[in-house]
Parts: C-alpha cells; structure tokens; sequence
C-alpha cells in the first residue's frame, strides 16, 4: 500500500500545544514511531476539530515542501509502518508533518492561540528523558477522555518545555559561516518572516517559489565550494610534485637520492679528459758537479770536490806573490821559511806574519 502525503490541516484551528508537541517529535528516534501515533489518535476530536477544508490548497503546498526537508530515514519508517498496519490514520502523519512545518516558520501563528509560555525554561534543566517520560505518561489516556478534557490544557506544561528544548536545538543553526552563503541565508530569513503569515494572503505560491529559489541558490553555492576544494586543478600541482618523486626518486629539496642505483650513476664524477699536452722529457741530473760556496761566494773547503781547486788556487796566490815587491813594513825573520816548515811568510796589513797552508787558509805565525 502506497502513502500518500496529503495534508489537509491548518495552523488556524490547532492548537499550539499539539503543533509543538510535532515540532519535538521531528527529533526523536524512529523507534518511538508508536508513541507518535498514540499520541494523535488518543485525540481524534481535537484533530477533528482542526480539519477546515477552505484551506486544503495552502496545507497542500505545506505539505509538498516538508516532504522535501523531512528526514528520508523518519520518512521511510513511517511508511513501513502504515504498510504493516492498516488501522494506521496517515491524516495524524500529515497533521504531524504540517504542524512541525508551521512551527518552524510560524510563530506569529503560535502566538495568536494565546498559549502561554511560563514552563520554558525548565526543558534546559530536565533534558530530553523526562520530555519522553512525560509523553509516554500523557499517551496513556484514551479517546473519551480527551473529548471530555480541555484540549487546549492537555500537555500543556510538557508541551512548553519540548518547544523551548527545541529552540535550542535548531538543525540549520550553524549552517552559514562564511561569504556569499551568509547573504543568502539572510535572504531567506527575511522571507520567512513574511512567510508566517502566508495562509492569510492569495500570493502564497510566490513565496514558496521563492524560498525554493534561494534555498537552490544556496545548495549551489555550497557545492561550488566544495567542488572547488577537491577540484583536479589544485590537486594537480601536488599530484605532479609526488609524481616526479616517486619516478625519479628526489629528495625532499629536489635534490637526486644517491640511495637509488640510477641516481648514483648520474651522481657519480665525470673521469678525466684526455691530455691535451705533450709531456716534457724528464730532466737529466748535470755530470759537472755543483759548486759549493759559502754566503761571500768563496768556495766551501768542507767539500771533497773544493780542495783541490782551493790548492790549485793556493799555489796559483803563492806564485804571483812570489814575483811580486815585497810589501812594505818591517822585514819579518824567517822569510826564507827554514822555521816555518819551508812556508814563505807574507806580512798582512798590520804588520803581522802568516802563511797560507794547503786550504788557502791564511794561518798567523806568532811572534
């Protein structure tokens, strides 16, 4: 058996108690789908009393727009429950459905029906366990009782405090945080204040329309945003980036990783180039020995290959000496040599006598 979601009840003639009492069944579990319709049937004159057919078109229009806001796992319980159960009044459904919409954008409404507000605050201490034990509590009366009872002080108290709970915990509340959204969110806030009162104007459908427009513009601008954030265009760079470094093996500095065989050869030195000069031949030690001299440039006697060219040079002194005048000074004695072992004593500068030996040495003969 197929549902069908066609409302036929107004804001008009329900009264505020019941509307909110939906308005707190819109957030609880699927599970306590039972309660719901207990809870409705238990008062089938209140209900009754609420039908007014003169607005059925407007309700329609209600309805059509919760179908689409409901939520589809509420939604799909209530319908495998009316296939399970025949007995099932769908009109309590839709009453449910309509007056959770109509709550939720028309407080005026709720308002005009002189319901009174005094136990408010006491759903923010109780939470939602006593609201539920409550109503299970309230469930328990039965269809005659409710006809006998006031209809409008039946759950009035627990009713006060679901609405104020449920104030507090609006669905949409945190939806707009940032740009453009913000502009449209306040757009449709606007208009849902001019929407509270729409069942007493002809131009309902304009406003549905555009509500419906704003809410698709804004559904659009939430998926642009996201579509832009997970685009392929801004994760290609990084794309591209963990590409390369996997494929050519680079470090995080882009640098090649030497750990890879294929980087250590495109690391590895360039061998040497070929030589471009001929080399010269190798130097050959001179066979003519080194002179060794000393710091005045004399010949070094110390040295074997200098002795020789040292007498040589003695001998070479002593024979131009020889043919030489006599210097001047006193005349030494012993110049003949017989002393002095046949040396030719020679009278230095200051009138002191030497010879010079086998070194070239010049050796003073003391007096």
């Amino acid at each position: 058996m197929e549902a069908k979601f066609v409302p036929v009840f107004t804001l008009a003639d329900l009264e505020a108690s019941k509307v909110r009492r939906a308005e707190y069944l819109r957030y609880v579990d699927v599970d306590h789908f039972e309660w719901i319709r207990d809870f409705f049937e238990s008062h089938d004159a209140a209900i009754a009393h609420a039908i007014d057919e003169q607005q059925k078109e407007c309700v329609e229009l209600i309805g059509l727009w919760v179908r689409e806001v409901f939520r589809p796992a509420v939604q799909s319980a209530l319908v495998q429950h009316m296939q399970e159960d025949a007995g099932c009044k769908w009109e309590l459904v839709e009453l449910l459905m309509v007056a959770a919409a109509l709550t939720k954008y028309g407080e005026r409404e709720l308002n005009a029906c002189k319901e009174t507000k005094d136990g408010s605050q006491r759903a923010f201490n109780e939470g939602p366990a006593t609201l539920y034990e409550e109503a299970q509590e309230s469930s328990d009366y039965t269809s005659d009782d409710a006809e006998t009872q006031s209809t409008s002080s039946v759950y009035q108290d627990g009713d006060e405090d679901a609405f104020g709970l449920i104030q507090e915990q609006e669905l949409h509340q945190n939806y707009m945080r940032r740009g453009n959204g913000q502009h449209l969110q306040d757009q449709i806030q606007a208009l849902n204040e001019r929407f509270e009162d729409f069942v007493l104007r002809d131009d309902q459908q304009h406003y549905f329309d555009e509500l419906h427009e704003l809410n698709e513009r804004f559904d659009d601008f939430m998926l642009s945003i996201d579509n832009h954030e997970s685009s392929p265009a801004r994760q290609r760079p990084r794309a591209g980036v963990k590409e390369a470094v996997q494929t050519q093996h680079l470090r995080v500095n882009g640098l090649p990783d030497r750990r890879f065989r294929e980087n250590k050869a495109a690391l590895a030195p360039a061998p040497a180039p070929a030589p471009t000069k001929v080399k010269c031949e190798p130097r050959v030690r001179s066979a003519t020995p080194s002179v060794h001299v000393k710091k005045d440039g004399t010949p070094n006697g110390r040295f074997k290959a200098n002795k020789a060219t040292m007498a040589a040079r003695t001998e070479a002194s002593a024979r131009s000496s020889s043919t030489q005048a006599k210097p001047k000074g006193r005349k030494g004695s012993g110049n003949n040599g017989a002393g002095n072992g046949g040396r030719t004593l020679l009278t230095g500068a200051r009138g002191g006598m030497y010879y010079v030996n086998g070194n070239g040495n010049k050796v003073y003969v003391k007096k």
